[in-house]
């Protein structure tokens, strides 16, 4: 986790990761079975996944749990096409490439090319037994050599792929928060505006009855552009500012 701590500058256990990474996988998964079916697409520009409506209603009949993704975004495909398209794996004992990194056997590969071997003995050694021992231990670096290239390039990855991770996580909770109307954040903002309790309950009415205006509203911060949009629910001018 140290490698997401200095990449991202974001603290997070290996729980949390590998939980985050199930279900992004999960939803990678998900997407890439709907663009190998005909006449569907990701546009990239949105995060939607485009389709026509006769094409949605027959993969609803077969898959009822995909309906989510005509209205669910996936803006970061792309980007977990990059860490997930190479565990082609299928199974219960299916290991993608994150599970299969050890930082521990890194480490000892790395103590291992680092000793020289050589020199550990102080005691005379006859030139032809010495001779013999180096050319031994060069040997052995020469195999190891790519293992230890191996494994730099393999902490390199993991190291890019856990940026990536860290900003898809962020974006996947913004986007669950924009998916789902909050209506404590909304009654708070409604509240700072000083409006009374009747206009509070019918500003209310109207976002339960608009869930997208609701979620407009939610993501506004701009304090005019908020009171102009609650006062056309009301039907009247806004007051001036104090």
């Amino acid at each position: 986790m140290e490698s997401v701590k200095q990449g991202c500058g974001v603290v997070m256990t290996e729980k949390n990761v590998r939980s985050r990474l199930k279900t992004l996988k999960r939803e990678y998964a998900e997407v890439s079975q709907l663009l190998s079916i005909s006449g569907f697409g990701w546009d990239p520009e949105t995060g939607r996944i485009t389709a026509d409506t006769l094409a949605w209603e027959e993969l609803v009949k077969g898959k009822p749990d995909f309906g989510k993704w005509r209205s669910k975004l996936c803006r970061r495909y792309d980007d977990m096409e990059c860490i997930f398209g190479n565990d082609t794996a299928t199974g219960d004992r299916a290991v993608s490439g994150f599970d299969n990194f050890s930082p521990m056997q890194v480490d000892d590969s790395v103590n291992e090319f680092d000793t020289p071997t050589e020199d550990t003995d102080p005691s005379p050694t006859p030139s032809r037994k010495r001779g013999s021992e180096e050319g031994t231990s060069t040997g052995r670096r020469k195999r190891t050599k790519p293992h230890d290239d191996e494994s730099h390039r393999a902490l390199a990855i993991i190291a890019e792929s856990s940026r990536k991770i860290a900003d898809a996580i962020h974006m996947q909770a913004t986007l669950d928060t924009l998916n789902h109307v909050n209506w404590q954040m909304i009654t708070e903002k409604l509240e700072a505006m000083d409006l009374d309790l009747v206009d509070i309950m019918k500003v209310m009415k109207a976002f339960r009855s608009d869930g997208d205006l609701a979620k407009v509203f939610m993501s506004l911060t701009n304090t005019t552009i908020m009171r102009a949009l609650v006062y056309e629910q009301l039907g009247r001018d806004p007051p001036p500012l104090p």
